[in-house]
């Protein structure tokens, strides 16, 4: 749940930051096998599946009697709708809208590369230790809006942040004792 900060000037945010720190800090910590465990444990509503791809809820038709027989009214922006919550609820969304990544969206979207599927771009990025494959970049791409066109781009963006110069593990465990004045 989040929590909107308050606070003003030099104490902006201090509460917030407060109540979640030891959290914070036993994720960056702790047993990275427990770590999966408990979120396991406390999302296990999640609409992924084993092999990566995400259970989509399923289409509601609602059918009408007409003097020509039965019509169907679908309503496609409840379908989005619906998927939106369940990708809010289970923690793999930012927020923002959602485009379902459909099969042919994913495909659209691998198209415009030679790499294969399962590449990895980024290896064990930390704190998860997930990889960043090709796949899991095109999928995130469809559901954030973007062109499959661009794909390119973003494969070069994340073939960067592997280069060991990039320090991408350094990003992503940086603290406040990093900031400069």
């Amino acid at each position: 749940m989040a929590f909107p900060a308050s606070g003003e000037g030099d104490t902006f945010g201090k509460a917030e930051t407060a109540r979640i720190a030891p959290d914070v800090a036993i994720g960056l910590t702790g047993d990275a096998a427990r770590l999966m465990a408990d979120f396991a444990q406390r999302f296990p509503s999640s609409p992924a599946t084993a092999d990566g791809g995400i259970v989509l809820p399923p289409l509601t038709v609602e059918f009408k009697a007409t003097p020509r027989g039965l019509a169907a009214q679908i309503d496609p922006g409840c379908f989005a709708a619906d998927l939106y919550d369940r990708l809010c609820a289970a923690h793999l969304c930012d927020g923002l809208p959602v485009i379902p990544p459909t099969a042919e969206r994913v495909s659209a979207m691998l198209a415009f590369t030679d790499l294969e599927p399962e590449h990895a771009l980024v290896s064990e990025l930390p704190p998860s230790g997930a990889s960043i494959t090709v796949r899991s970049l095109a999928v995130n791409a469809v559901m954030a809006g973007c062109r499959s066109e661009y794909f390119p781009i973003l494969i070069t963006a994340f073939q960067a942040i592997a280069d060991p110069a990039y320090r991408a593990y350094q990003g992503a465990i940086t603290t406040l004792k990093d900031r400069q004045p």
